[in-house]
């Protein structure tokens, strides 16, 4: 468990000085490698809705919707997690 808690944390700081430096694309595959490593990863969601509040711009792909992250993060958390039963079993 201890290692656990060591991936978490080390994945967390990854991700917010992603979310500073890189592209919204690097922290979405940081929030994905952390969805496969760790078994509940709620900081995603909490890292989508910082994503959302500071880099939102509303366009006509996203039909000018707010939280276009959250809901992309919320889709791959239950898409992993079944993913990550079939790949177990």
């Amino acid at each position: 468990m201890g290692s656990n808690i060591k991936i978490r944390i080390i994945l967390d700081i990854f991700i917010v000085i992603s979310i500073a430096i890189f592209p919204w694309w690097f922290t979405t595959l940081l929030a994905i490698v952390g969805l496969f490593k760790v078994d509940f990863f709620f900081e995603a969601f909490v890292f989508a809705v910082i994503m959302d509040s500071l880099y939102y711009v509303p366009r006509e792909i996203f039909f000018e919707r707010p939280y276009v992250s959250l809901l992309v993060v919320t889709i791959l958390f239950f898409f992993i997690k079944g993913f990550k039963k079939r790949l177990r079993v």
